[in-house]
């Protein structure tokens, strides 16, 4: 998941919520990934080079950074968790 983005007026840490998604087609600055079993488009302008079969994090709509499967599993797992509470 994405890492702290700064500082609150108040010094808190600012974060944001990113999921990971599979890549699944790409054409131009958008790419269809699959998320859950659920495909979404999204905008790929802030990366490079970004392939099929590549997990990226999404926040809202934009790829955000490439992750390994491994990491991109895990992360699934743990947002799921915080569903079951």
């Amino acid at each position: 998941m994405c890492s702290c983005l700064g500082k609150t007026p108040k010094g808190g840490e600012i974060m944001c919520i990113a999921v990971p998604g599979r890549v699944i087609a790409v054409y131009q600055e958008k790419a269809r990934v699959s998320i859950w079993g659920i495909e979404e488009e999204i905008n790929i302008i802030f990366l490079e080079d970004v392939k099929v079969g590549e997990w990226v994090l999404i926040h809202t709509g934009y790829a955000i950074g490439k992750i390994e499967e491994q990491s991109a599993k895990e992360a699934q797992a743990f947002l799921k968790s915080l569903g079951e509470h």
